[in-house]
């Protein structure tokens, strides 16, 4: 089994000095890194993302971007739980062989106080390094500077709907505005220009797709904020979007992950399928095709989604309701889907099982038992 540090962070709670001690660790015990952010209970519903859990993936899909464009494995984990029980079950199940714990120095709104630190220590069962936490940056449920993990790649998804809540920050002016897109001390013609667009977006107007660099879970606008805090007041749940996806060169897992999702939605129609895995695009699309089969849908597309209706999205929620993506660190629900069909295919023969629900909690028992974990 891989051996595994695990780093519990608040969002904006880690800096350049924390991070080189984190990979100066790896590579001295040739250990990946696990990096675990505790939401409070209740914070990840089954049936959608909320505001708190898009920042923390965002924001954890940064950290490890710049840990693996330096050569060191990164998986994010967010889960929600009582935070010093969550993190002492993360150590135990990863069988970590180090906690590197960040304490904050001020008061705590978003992350790890002193006392949880203490908790966490008296109670794992290895080594635990403690590290003071960045303080004052970015300040809790503000928005999210764009991340700079070392060089990138961008490259071009295009136009297309993003969910509202996953845009998380800015690419020049995170400083500048607070968590609703507005700023600190709005004058007069900014006020103006906001309310214009508001209503424009109220009439059902089309506006000019915002402009934005999506990394990992968050996209960061480049240009729109206006947009994004109109869209925002109003509670719509998608804005349109010119896409561009910046790549780690030094993450080719991840070029590899970009290149594979461009392929699916050319051939499949599906711009929503988010996943972690080159592979979980080619399970997916073996599932679609035996659904088309087994429907005798000669239109891939068109069976594509009706599959992502009746197939995906009611698995999408099972999976977030019994937060099954803990079996696989840095997963999301589309990937473990993925691993559910290929364990399937090789369990029977076929991508279309008699009833997902049985197959998926078959799936999920621990390997003692039979199952895939």
């Amino acid at each position: 089994m891989e051996r595994r540090i695990l780093v519990p962070l608040a969002v904006g709670a880690v800096d350049a000095a924390v991070l080189a001690l984190v990979r100066a660790e790896a590579r001295a015990l040739d250990a990946g890194v696990v990096l675990l952010h505790v939401l409070p209970r209740g914070a990840l519903p089954p049936d959608h993302v909320t505001p708190a859990e898009a920042r923390a993936r965002a924001y954890l899909d940064g950290v490890a971007a710049a840990l693996r464009g330096a050569g060191t494995a990164a998986s994010p984990v967010v889960r929600a739980g009582e935070p010093v029980q969550t993190i002492v079950e993360e150590a135990r199940t990863r069988r970590a062989a180090l906690v590197v714990l960040g304490r904050e120095q001020g008061p705590v709104r978003f992350g790890i106080a002193r006392p949880v630190a203490a908790r966490v220590i008296r109670q794992v069962t290895c080594p635990v390094i403690l590290t003071p936490g960045r303080t004052g940056v970015p300040r809790s449920g503000g928005l999210l500077p764009l991340p700079n993990p070392g060089p990138l790649a961008p490259r071009l998804l295009g136009i297309r709907a993003i969910p509202v809540v996953r845009v998380v920050g800015s690419a020049d002016r995170a400083a500048e505005l607070r968590a609703d897109f507005r700023p600190h001390r709005p004058y007069p013609e900014d006020e103006r220009r906001f309310q214009a667009v508001r209503e424009a977006l109220r009439r059902g107007e089309r506006l000019p797709p915002i402009d934005v660099f999506k990394l990992g879970f968050g996209y960061y606008v480049r240009d729109g904020h206006h947009r994004v805090a109109a869209a925002r007041a109003l509670g719509l749940p998608l804005i349109a979007a010119r896409v561009t996806v910046l790549v780690p060169l030094g993450d080719r897992d991840a070029a590899r992950t970009l290149t594979r999702r461009i392929q699916f939605e050319q051939e499949t129609g599906l711009l929503q399928v988010g996943a972690n895995r080159a592979e979980s695009y080619d399970w997916l699309q073996e599932s679609i095709r035996g659904y088309a089969a087994a429907h005798g849908l000669a239109d891939l597309p068109t069976a594509a989604r009706r599959w992502s209706a009746e197939i995906f999205v009611p698995l999408w929620r099972r999976i977030r309701a019994e937060g099954l993506t803990r079996l696989f660190p840095g997963e999301r629900p589309a990937d473990l889907l993925a691993r559910l069909i290929a364990w399937q295919v090789d369990r029977t023969g076929t991508a279309c099982p008699s009833s997902w629900e049985e197959a998926l909690a078959v799936f999920s028992v621990p390997e003692t038992d039979g199952g895939a974990a």
